[in-house]
């Protein structure tokens, strides 16, 4: 073999090369290209014991979480002050309770210690106003307090099943009944 037909078969084997290399990257290429406009797999479950789920400047905004009592998950504003929660209350029980942008409760659903349901309002301080509540197989009950807390007025269910109305003085004690006993 001369030099001539070695460099004629150099360069069928260097124009073989090359179209390969070619090859291989459009193939490389058009590879990458179809695995990004697959669609994003989905899957059946996620486990875990806490997700969050923050906003673009990296505070939580969403919380679930697996916490002592049993389940959470809760709400934030952009300044990480709690809007909503859901969640178990010391005695087993459902809680769904609401807050001001200022991180005080304004509404709460829960239960009591006796395992009826409860449902209370809060003023702008976080002091109970109006509370409406059941009193197991008796019947139900609503108060209504001041400002500070203190008791104004109650619909009630006496120890006979019979309703009143109790009235409450300055000090959020009872001074008045209707109907009297």
């Amino acid at each position: 073999m001369d030099i001539e037909q070695r460099l004629n078969r150099l360069e069928r084997q260097n124009r073989r090369m090359k179209k390969g290399m070619i090859g291989m990257v459009v193939a490389g290429f058009s590879l990458l290209v179809m695995a990004q406009a697959s669609p994003p797999k989905i899957h059946d479950l996620i486990r875990a014991k806490k997700i969050e789920v923050v906003s673009d400047n990296g505070r939580r905004v969403i919380l679930l979480e697996s916490w002592k009592l049993g389940g959470r998950i809760s709400t934030n504003n952009k300044k990480g002050k709690t809007l909503f929660t859901v969640s178990a209350t010391d005695n087993g029980n459902g809680l769904i309770a609401t807050y001001s942008s200022k991180g005080k409760k304004l509404v709460s659903i829960t239960s009591t210690r006796g395992n009826n349901g409860a449902i209370a309002t809060h003023n702008s301080k976080g002091k109970v106003i109006v509370d409406l509540s059941a009193a197991g197989d008796a019947g139900g009950s609503i108060s209504t307090y001041d400002h500070n807390g203190t008791a104004l007025i109650g619909i009630k269910i006496r120890k006979n099943g019979s309703g009143a109305v109790v009235h409450y003085n300055r000090a959020g004690k009872p001074d008045r009944v209707w109907p009297p006993n």
